[in-house]
């Protein structure tokens, strides 16, 4: 859902599992990136970034 709606936003979730931060970037119009961090306790884990082609409705590339 976060990456169909095309636009630029910032989340922060938080549950017994740990917290996760969403940042939302537009690259162009046809592809978003989102950037995942994850937090747990006092661990911060290496953020993951994806990019999504709203056209293809894929993801292009992870890392």
């Amino acid at each position: 859902m976060q990456m169909e709606e095309n636009s630029i936003s910032s989340q922060q979730y938080e549950g017994s599992f740990g917290e996760i931060t969403m940042n939302t970037q537009v690259v162009n119009d046809k592809e978003i990136k989102i950037e995942v961090l994850f937090k747990q306790e006092d661990e911060v884990f290496l953020p993951v970034t994806v990019v999504y082609n709203s056209e293809t409705k894929k993801i292009i590339d992870w890392k």
